[in-house]
């Protein structure tokens, strides 16, 4: 804004004023407005060769309309040069009048030269600036919501694969799978709030005993432990898991949690294997010829705060690759109990 005491005009100056402006902007194509004061506003015009800037104050001590330098950029945020920016945009300033010894100045803009606006187009005008904030503001509300969402598909995905491996060991009692089952309901419905009627207490039910993750001698003796639901994989990563431990899962795909009790002894390259293929096997990816499988140190492994059972990070990770088909081709021959 220009430094100096403001300019009071007159009817006289501002006549002479708006005829220069006539004869040197018009027409000219809107480009912005800011609002340095509460009673002043200014704007920016684009002709074929120069930007103009005017500068209209409204105070009652020194109302004025004049053309001023490229002014600093002060006041762009205040709600009126927003409205006048969104109103104006992509207008053309055809005409600048002043009436009498009025001292109200009309600004005519128009789409194109030749076509004024009219009084509804500013209705519009003014109601797509309001919808424009609401949604505005609802853009980050819709943001978290979709992330929230993102989490909870993600995590359905895993309890499907969780399902889904129920069916991964044919010979093994349907008493167990039941289980299994009813463990797995639960979990969904305890992550994503869902009420289901308790069974009454005359009826039998399998809930009075919890089942237990698999567990299968590797080639050189060491324990190898498989989650087969959301509690299981927090017990084996955590609860039962030692120092020197290692953890395997698919990357990038939900699955089961695998861990090598290789805390006991140093594992060899083939416990490794059987570790990685079993990890495999038990994951959504176990339909593929050969899966690439995260391998972790136990005492780099940590659960994520609030990101329900299950839910785990790690560091300093490598990559093995794994094969479902020698998996399911090892546990069957091995599998013997469950812990």
């Amino acid at each position: 804004m220009q430094k100096g005491v403001p300019q009071i005009m007159d009817i006289t100056s501002i006549r002479s004023v708006l005829h220069y402006l006539t004869k040197n902007i018009l027409p000219t194509k809107f480009e912005t407005a800011q609002q340095p004061e509460p009673n002043t506003i200014q704007l920016c015009f684009r002709g074929v060769d120069s930007q103009t800037w005017l500068e209209v104050s409204w105070n009652g001590d020194s109302p004025r309309i004049l053309k001023i330098n490229k002014p600093e950029k002060i006041g762009r945020e205040s709600t009126l040069s927003k409205q006048i920016r969104y109103g104006l945009k992509y207008m053309a300033l055809i005409s600048i009048d002043q009436d009498d010894f009025e001292r109200v100045i009309k600004f005519s803009f128009a789409k194109k030269p030749g076509h004024e606006i009219k009084k509804q187009d500013i209705v519009k005008g003014q109601k797509l600036y309001k919808k424009s904030k609401k949604l505005k503001r609802s853009r980050e509300l819709i943001k978290e919501r979709l992330s929230i969402y993102k989490t909870n598909i993600e995590r359905l995905d895993e309890f499907t694969t969780l399902l889904e491996n129920l069916n991964s060991l044919n010979h093994e009692k349907l008493f167990m799978r039941i289980k299994l089952l009813e463990e797995i309901m639960e979990e969904i419905c305890k992550e994503f709030n869902i009420n289901i009627k308790k069974q009454k207490e005359d009826q039998k039910s399998t809930y009075e005993i919890e089942s237990s993750p698999i567990q299968v001698d590797t080639p050189t003796g060491l324990k190898l432990q498989v989650g087969r639901n959301m509690r299981q994989n927090d017990l084996i990563s955590f609860k039962l898991s030692k120092k020197g431990d290692l953890w395997f899962h698919a990357q990038e795909s939900p699955g089961s949690h695998v861990v090598l009790k290789s805390s006991s002894k140093v594992a060899s390259e083939q416990d490794l294997q059987i570790a990685a293929d079993l990890a495999a096997l038990f994951s959504k990816a176990k339909r593929n010829i050969k899966v690439p499988i995260n391998l972790v140190k136990i005492k780099d492994l940590q659960k994520i705060k609030n990101g329900g059972p299950g839910c785990v990070s790690f560091k300093n990770g490598e990559i093995i690759w794994g094969n479902p088909t020698r998996g399911e081709d090892y546990i069957k021959k091995n599998l013997k109990t469950v812990i």
